[in-house]
């Protein structure tokens, strides 16, 4: 069982209800907690969202009203409101920004249900994007294959069991992040232009929770990652005219174990040697100056109108 709403985030105003989602096993049967639930003055409120189950206490007993949540353990539903609690509870700064947005829609809206509605940007953007991990220094993976998301200066490198976890540092500030750095966020992946690159549509792709192993990876998230990488593969051809994408999983070095899938768009005159495509050797070498920030902000956001035109 766990506080969340404004309530459950200190300094933040919010109304005189209190949020507790309470996580089972299963949302089926519903007897195991609607019976108890009703017996102890919460009245059940059907909704259309199937992945959680809505109970209410209207404080007609004077008591404080109370909002209980049902869903299941280890679920989306779930992961999403402790992230975004948590996100808040991590961030004064973005608490502050929610607090202004929520005083401004108040005003606007008069029912609940649209000032909800016009919160759901602002959530969408920040849900999966707090996942508590220590900051640290950036660490360059040799060979041109660096971290994915915005420049730090690179650091000494730590021993494993203290390496910093670079990509969840980064995750904290998902909604302050440029277009370069999130050009997709979806399904619980986020996508990014790698820095330090010549190469215009080199993404990478990685998971907004913190795993190492594809073996890790949910369901729910496997399930999305083929889809994505199809999809993002052909908004890069799109964009670049690339002949085709390579995808590289390496995610070893201290800092950098987050996983996380290179996709390169191969150049339509790249010469293959007779051992095969040596990938990595052309990551090393490809020559140009690198992409600056506003001409890597603009791939993105190109990449972004073809992955829209998708659908």
């Amino acid at each position: 069982m766990d506080h969340i709403g404004s309530t459950a985030v200190r300094g933040l105003a919010a109304k005189d209800i209190i949020d507790i989602l309470v996580s089972v096993a299963s949302l089926e049967p519903e007897s195991g907690y609607r019976a108890p639930l009703e017996q102890a003055g919460y009245i059940y409120r059907p909704d259309d969202d199937p992945q959680h189950r809505f109970f209410k206490r209207d404080g007609s007993d004077r008591l404080r009203l109370v909002n209980v949540h049902v869903c299941e353990a280890g679920g989306e539903w779930e992961a999403r409101h402790l992230a975004f609690r948590d996100y808040l509870r991590a961030n004064p700064k973005a608490a502050a920004r929610y607090q202004r947005l929520k005083e401004r829609l108040s005003a606007e809206h008069d029912d609940v249900l649209s000032y909800t509605d016009a919160k759901t940007d602002f959530i969408s953007q920040a849900v999966e994007g707090f996942h508590a991990a220590p900051s640290g220094p950036v660490l360059n993976a040799p060979g041109g294959l660096k971290s994915p998301l915005t420049e730090r200066t690179p650091g000494p490198m730590a021993a494993p069991e203290q390496a910093p976890c670079y990509n969840c540092d980064q995750n904290r500030h998902l909604p302050d992040l440029p277009p370069r750095s999130a050009v997709l966020v979806e399904r619980g992946w986020i996508v990014a232009h790698t820095f330090d690159t010549p190469i215009r549509g080199r993404l990478v792709l990685l998971p907004l929770r913190h795993v190492e192993s594809v073996s890790e990876l949910t369901p729910a998230e496997a399930e999305a990652l083929g889809p994505l990488l199809a999809r993002l593969s052909r908004a890069v051809e799109a964009v670049t005219g690339c002949a085709k994408t390579w995808v590289l999983m390496l995610a070893e070095l201290p800092g950098f174990a987050h996983l996380h899938f290179h996709i390169v768009p191969r150049p339509r005159d790249f010469v293959f040697s007779p051992g095969g495509p040596s990938v990595t050797d052309f990551l090393r070498h490809v020559e140009g100056d690198h992409l600056t920030d506003h001409e890597r902000d603009e791939v993105a956001l190109r990449l972004r109108e073809a992955l829209r035109q998708q659908g």
